[in-house]
């Protein structure tokens, strides 16, 4: 191994790494440090919950997960102390005006290159030239989607990779037993459709409660597992909503709700679908990572085709349903339960979809040759 690239050191700006893990840009920051070798990593993490294994070196600047203005200032008091220690810096968020003031400055002042994933293109920075060039500060913008990558294009920047969101295809892999999962879930062997997704996804919550509606009246027995993030006051109206709806249509018995879980993947292993009835994507993941987990875990996948959500089709790994058509989203869910052959057809071109294009080892390669070229460039 090159003792040079050894000693480099890469700074990632991220979110505080720390669990609870429900956000993709720091789950991206995590599986690429676990996997790169060629350059020295740093990750930013803090509180009491730093024991999650990595070969990355912990800077400990936060003292818990949630990303407030608090937080944000002790990053920036961080940064500049230490912005001219590093030699290469790459970011892993949707930058906002007043940090893209900063990170311009710290970049110009210590002649440092820097990276940027970009984990969506807003229609506000589309909108906005003069906002885009000062959000977009990297000498390399990477995004996790094509949708993203040709929308810069078309808007002038050349300066664009596009590079698919990374899964640990081991942990995330097809499981021969999934009744234990269910039986611990107290769902049972029934047919089990997991939603990982925010309820403000949704457009309307009674999208949910018909996609439910549907599919219960033809399979009776099938379960849900709303396993969706609550990031404020609106999501718990919304939860609040579609369960006095289900409870009204008597259908509260076919939904499990969780929020937060600490073991994802054993909610992916134990689901037989994953869907993903999203209606709006404007300032969401691109490429939401729980699809591509599941993918990973050879479980097909259900969508609404919008936005970069278009991309799932070409890898034949389930069923894109035009957005808002909460019938077709019921129909495709039945299709896949009473259809064996075409369950097993999409489930495994899921995983072999996983392998090929979001591999950690496959993607860590492309960031290391990343790295390489504007190191030593």
């Amino acid at each position: 191994m090159d003792n040079s690239s050894q000693s480099t050191k890469i700074l990632y700006i991220t979110r505080p790494i720390i669990p609870p893990w429900d956000e993709a840009s720091k789950n991206i920051a995590l599986v690429l440090s676990k996997n790169i070798q060629s350059n020295n990593i740093y990750l930013l993490t803090g509180g009491n919950k730093t024991f999650f294994q990595t070969r990355a070196t912990k800077k400990s600047i936060y003292t818990n997960s949630q990303f407030n203005y608090y937080q944000k200032f002790r990053l920036l008091r961080y940064l500049f102390s230490h912005y001219k220690e590093f030699d290469l810096i790459h970011s892993f968020f949707l930058p906002l005006e007043k940090t893209s003031v900063v990170l311009q400055y710290l970049k110009k002042r210590h002649s440092k290159k820097n990276v940027q994933s970009l984990p969506c293109l807003p229609d506000t920075f589309r909108d906005n030239k003069k906002l885009l060039n000062l959000l977009l500060y990297g000498d390399l913008i990477i995004t996790y989607s094509d949708f993203t990558k040709n929308m810069l294009h078309s808007l002038g920047y050349d300066n664009v990779s596009r590079i698919y969101p990374p899964v640990d295809t081991d942990t995330f892999s097809p499981q021969t037993n999934t009744a234990v999962l269910k039986e611990k879930y107290n769902i049972g062997s029934v047919p089990v459709i997991l939603f990982p997704g925010e309820y403000s996804l949704l457009g309307r919550a009674n999208n949910l409660v018909s996609i439910v509606s549907g599919v219960v009246k033809r399979t009776p027995k099938t379960k849900f597992v709303f396993a969706c993030r609550k990031r404020n006051r609106d999501d718990t109206m919304i939860e609040k909503k579609i369960k006095v709806e289900l409870e009204k249509q008597g259908l509260i018995d076919n939904v499990v709700f969780f929020e937060t879980h600490p073991d994802i993947h054993e909610l992916v292993y134990a689901c037989d679908i994953c869907i993903y009835p999203a209606n709006r994507m404007d300032r969401k993941f691109d490429l939401p990572l729980t699809l591509i987990e599941s993918m990973s875990c050879a479980k097909p996948i259900i969508f609404h085709m919008v936005r970069a959500l278009r991309e799932f089709a070409k890898f034949k790994a389930g069923i894109g349903v035009d957005m808002g058509d909460t019938c077709g989203f019921s129909d495709a869910i039945v299709r896949l339960i009473e259809d064996k052959n075409e369950y097993d057809y999409f489930a495994e071109n899921a995983r072999r979809a996983a392998l090929e294009h979001f591999d950690s080892k496959v993607i860590t390669r492309q960031y290391e040759k990343i790295y390489k070229h504007y190191l030593y460039a």
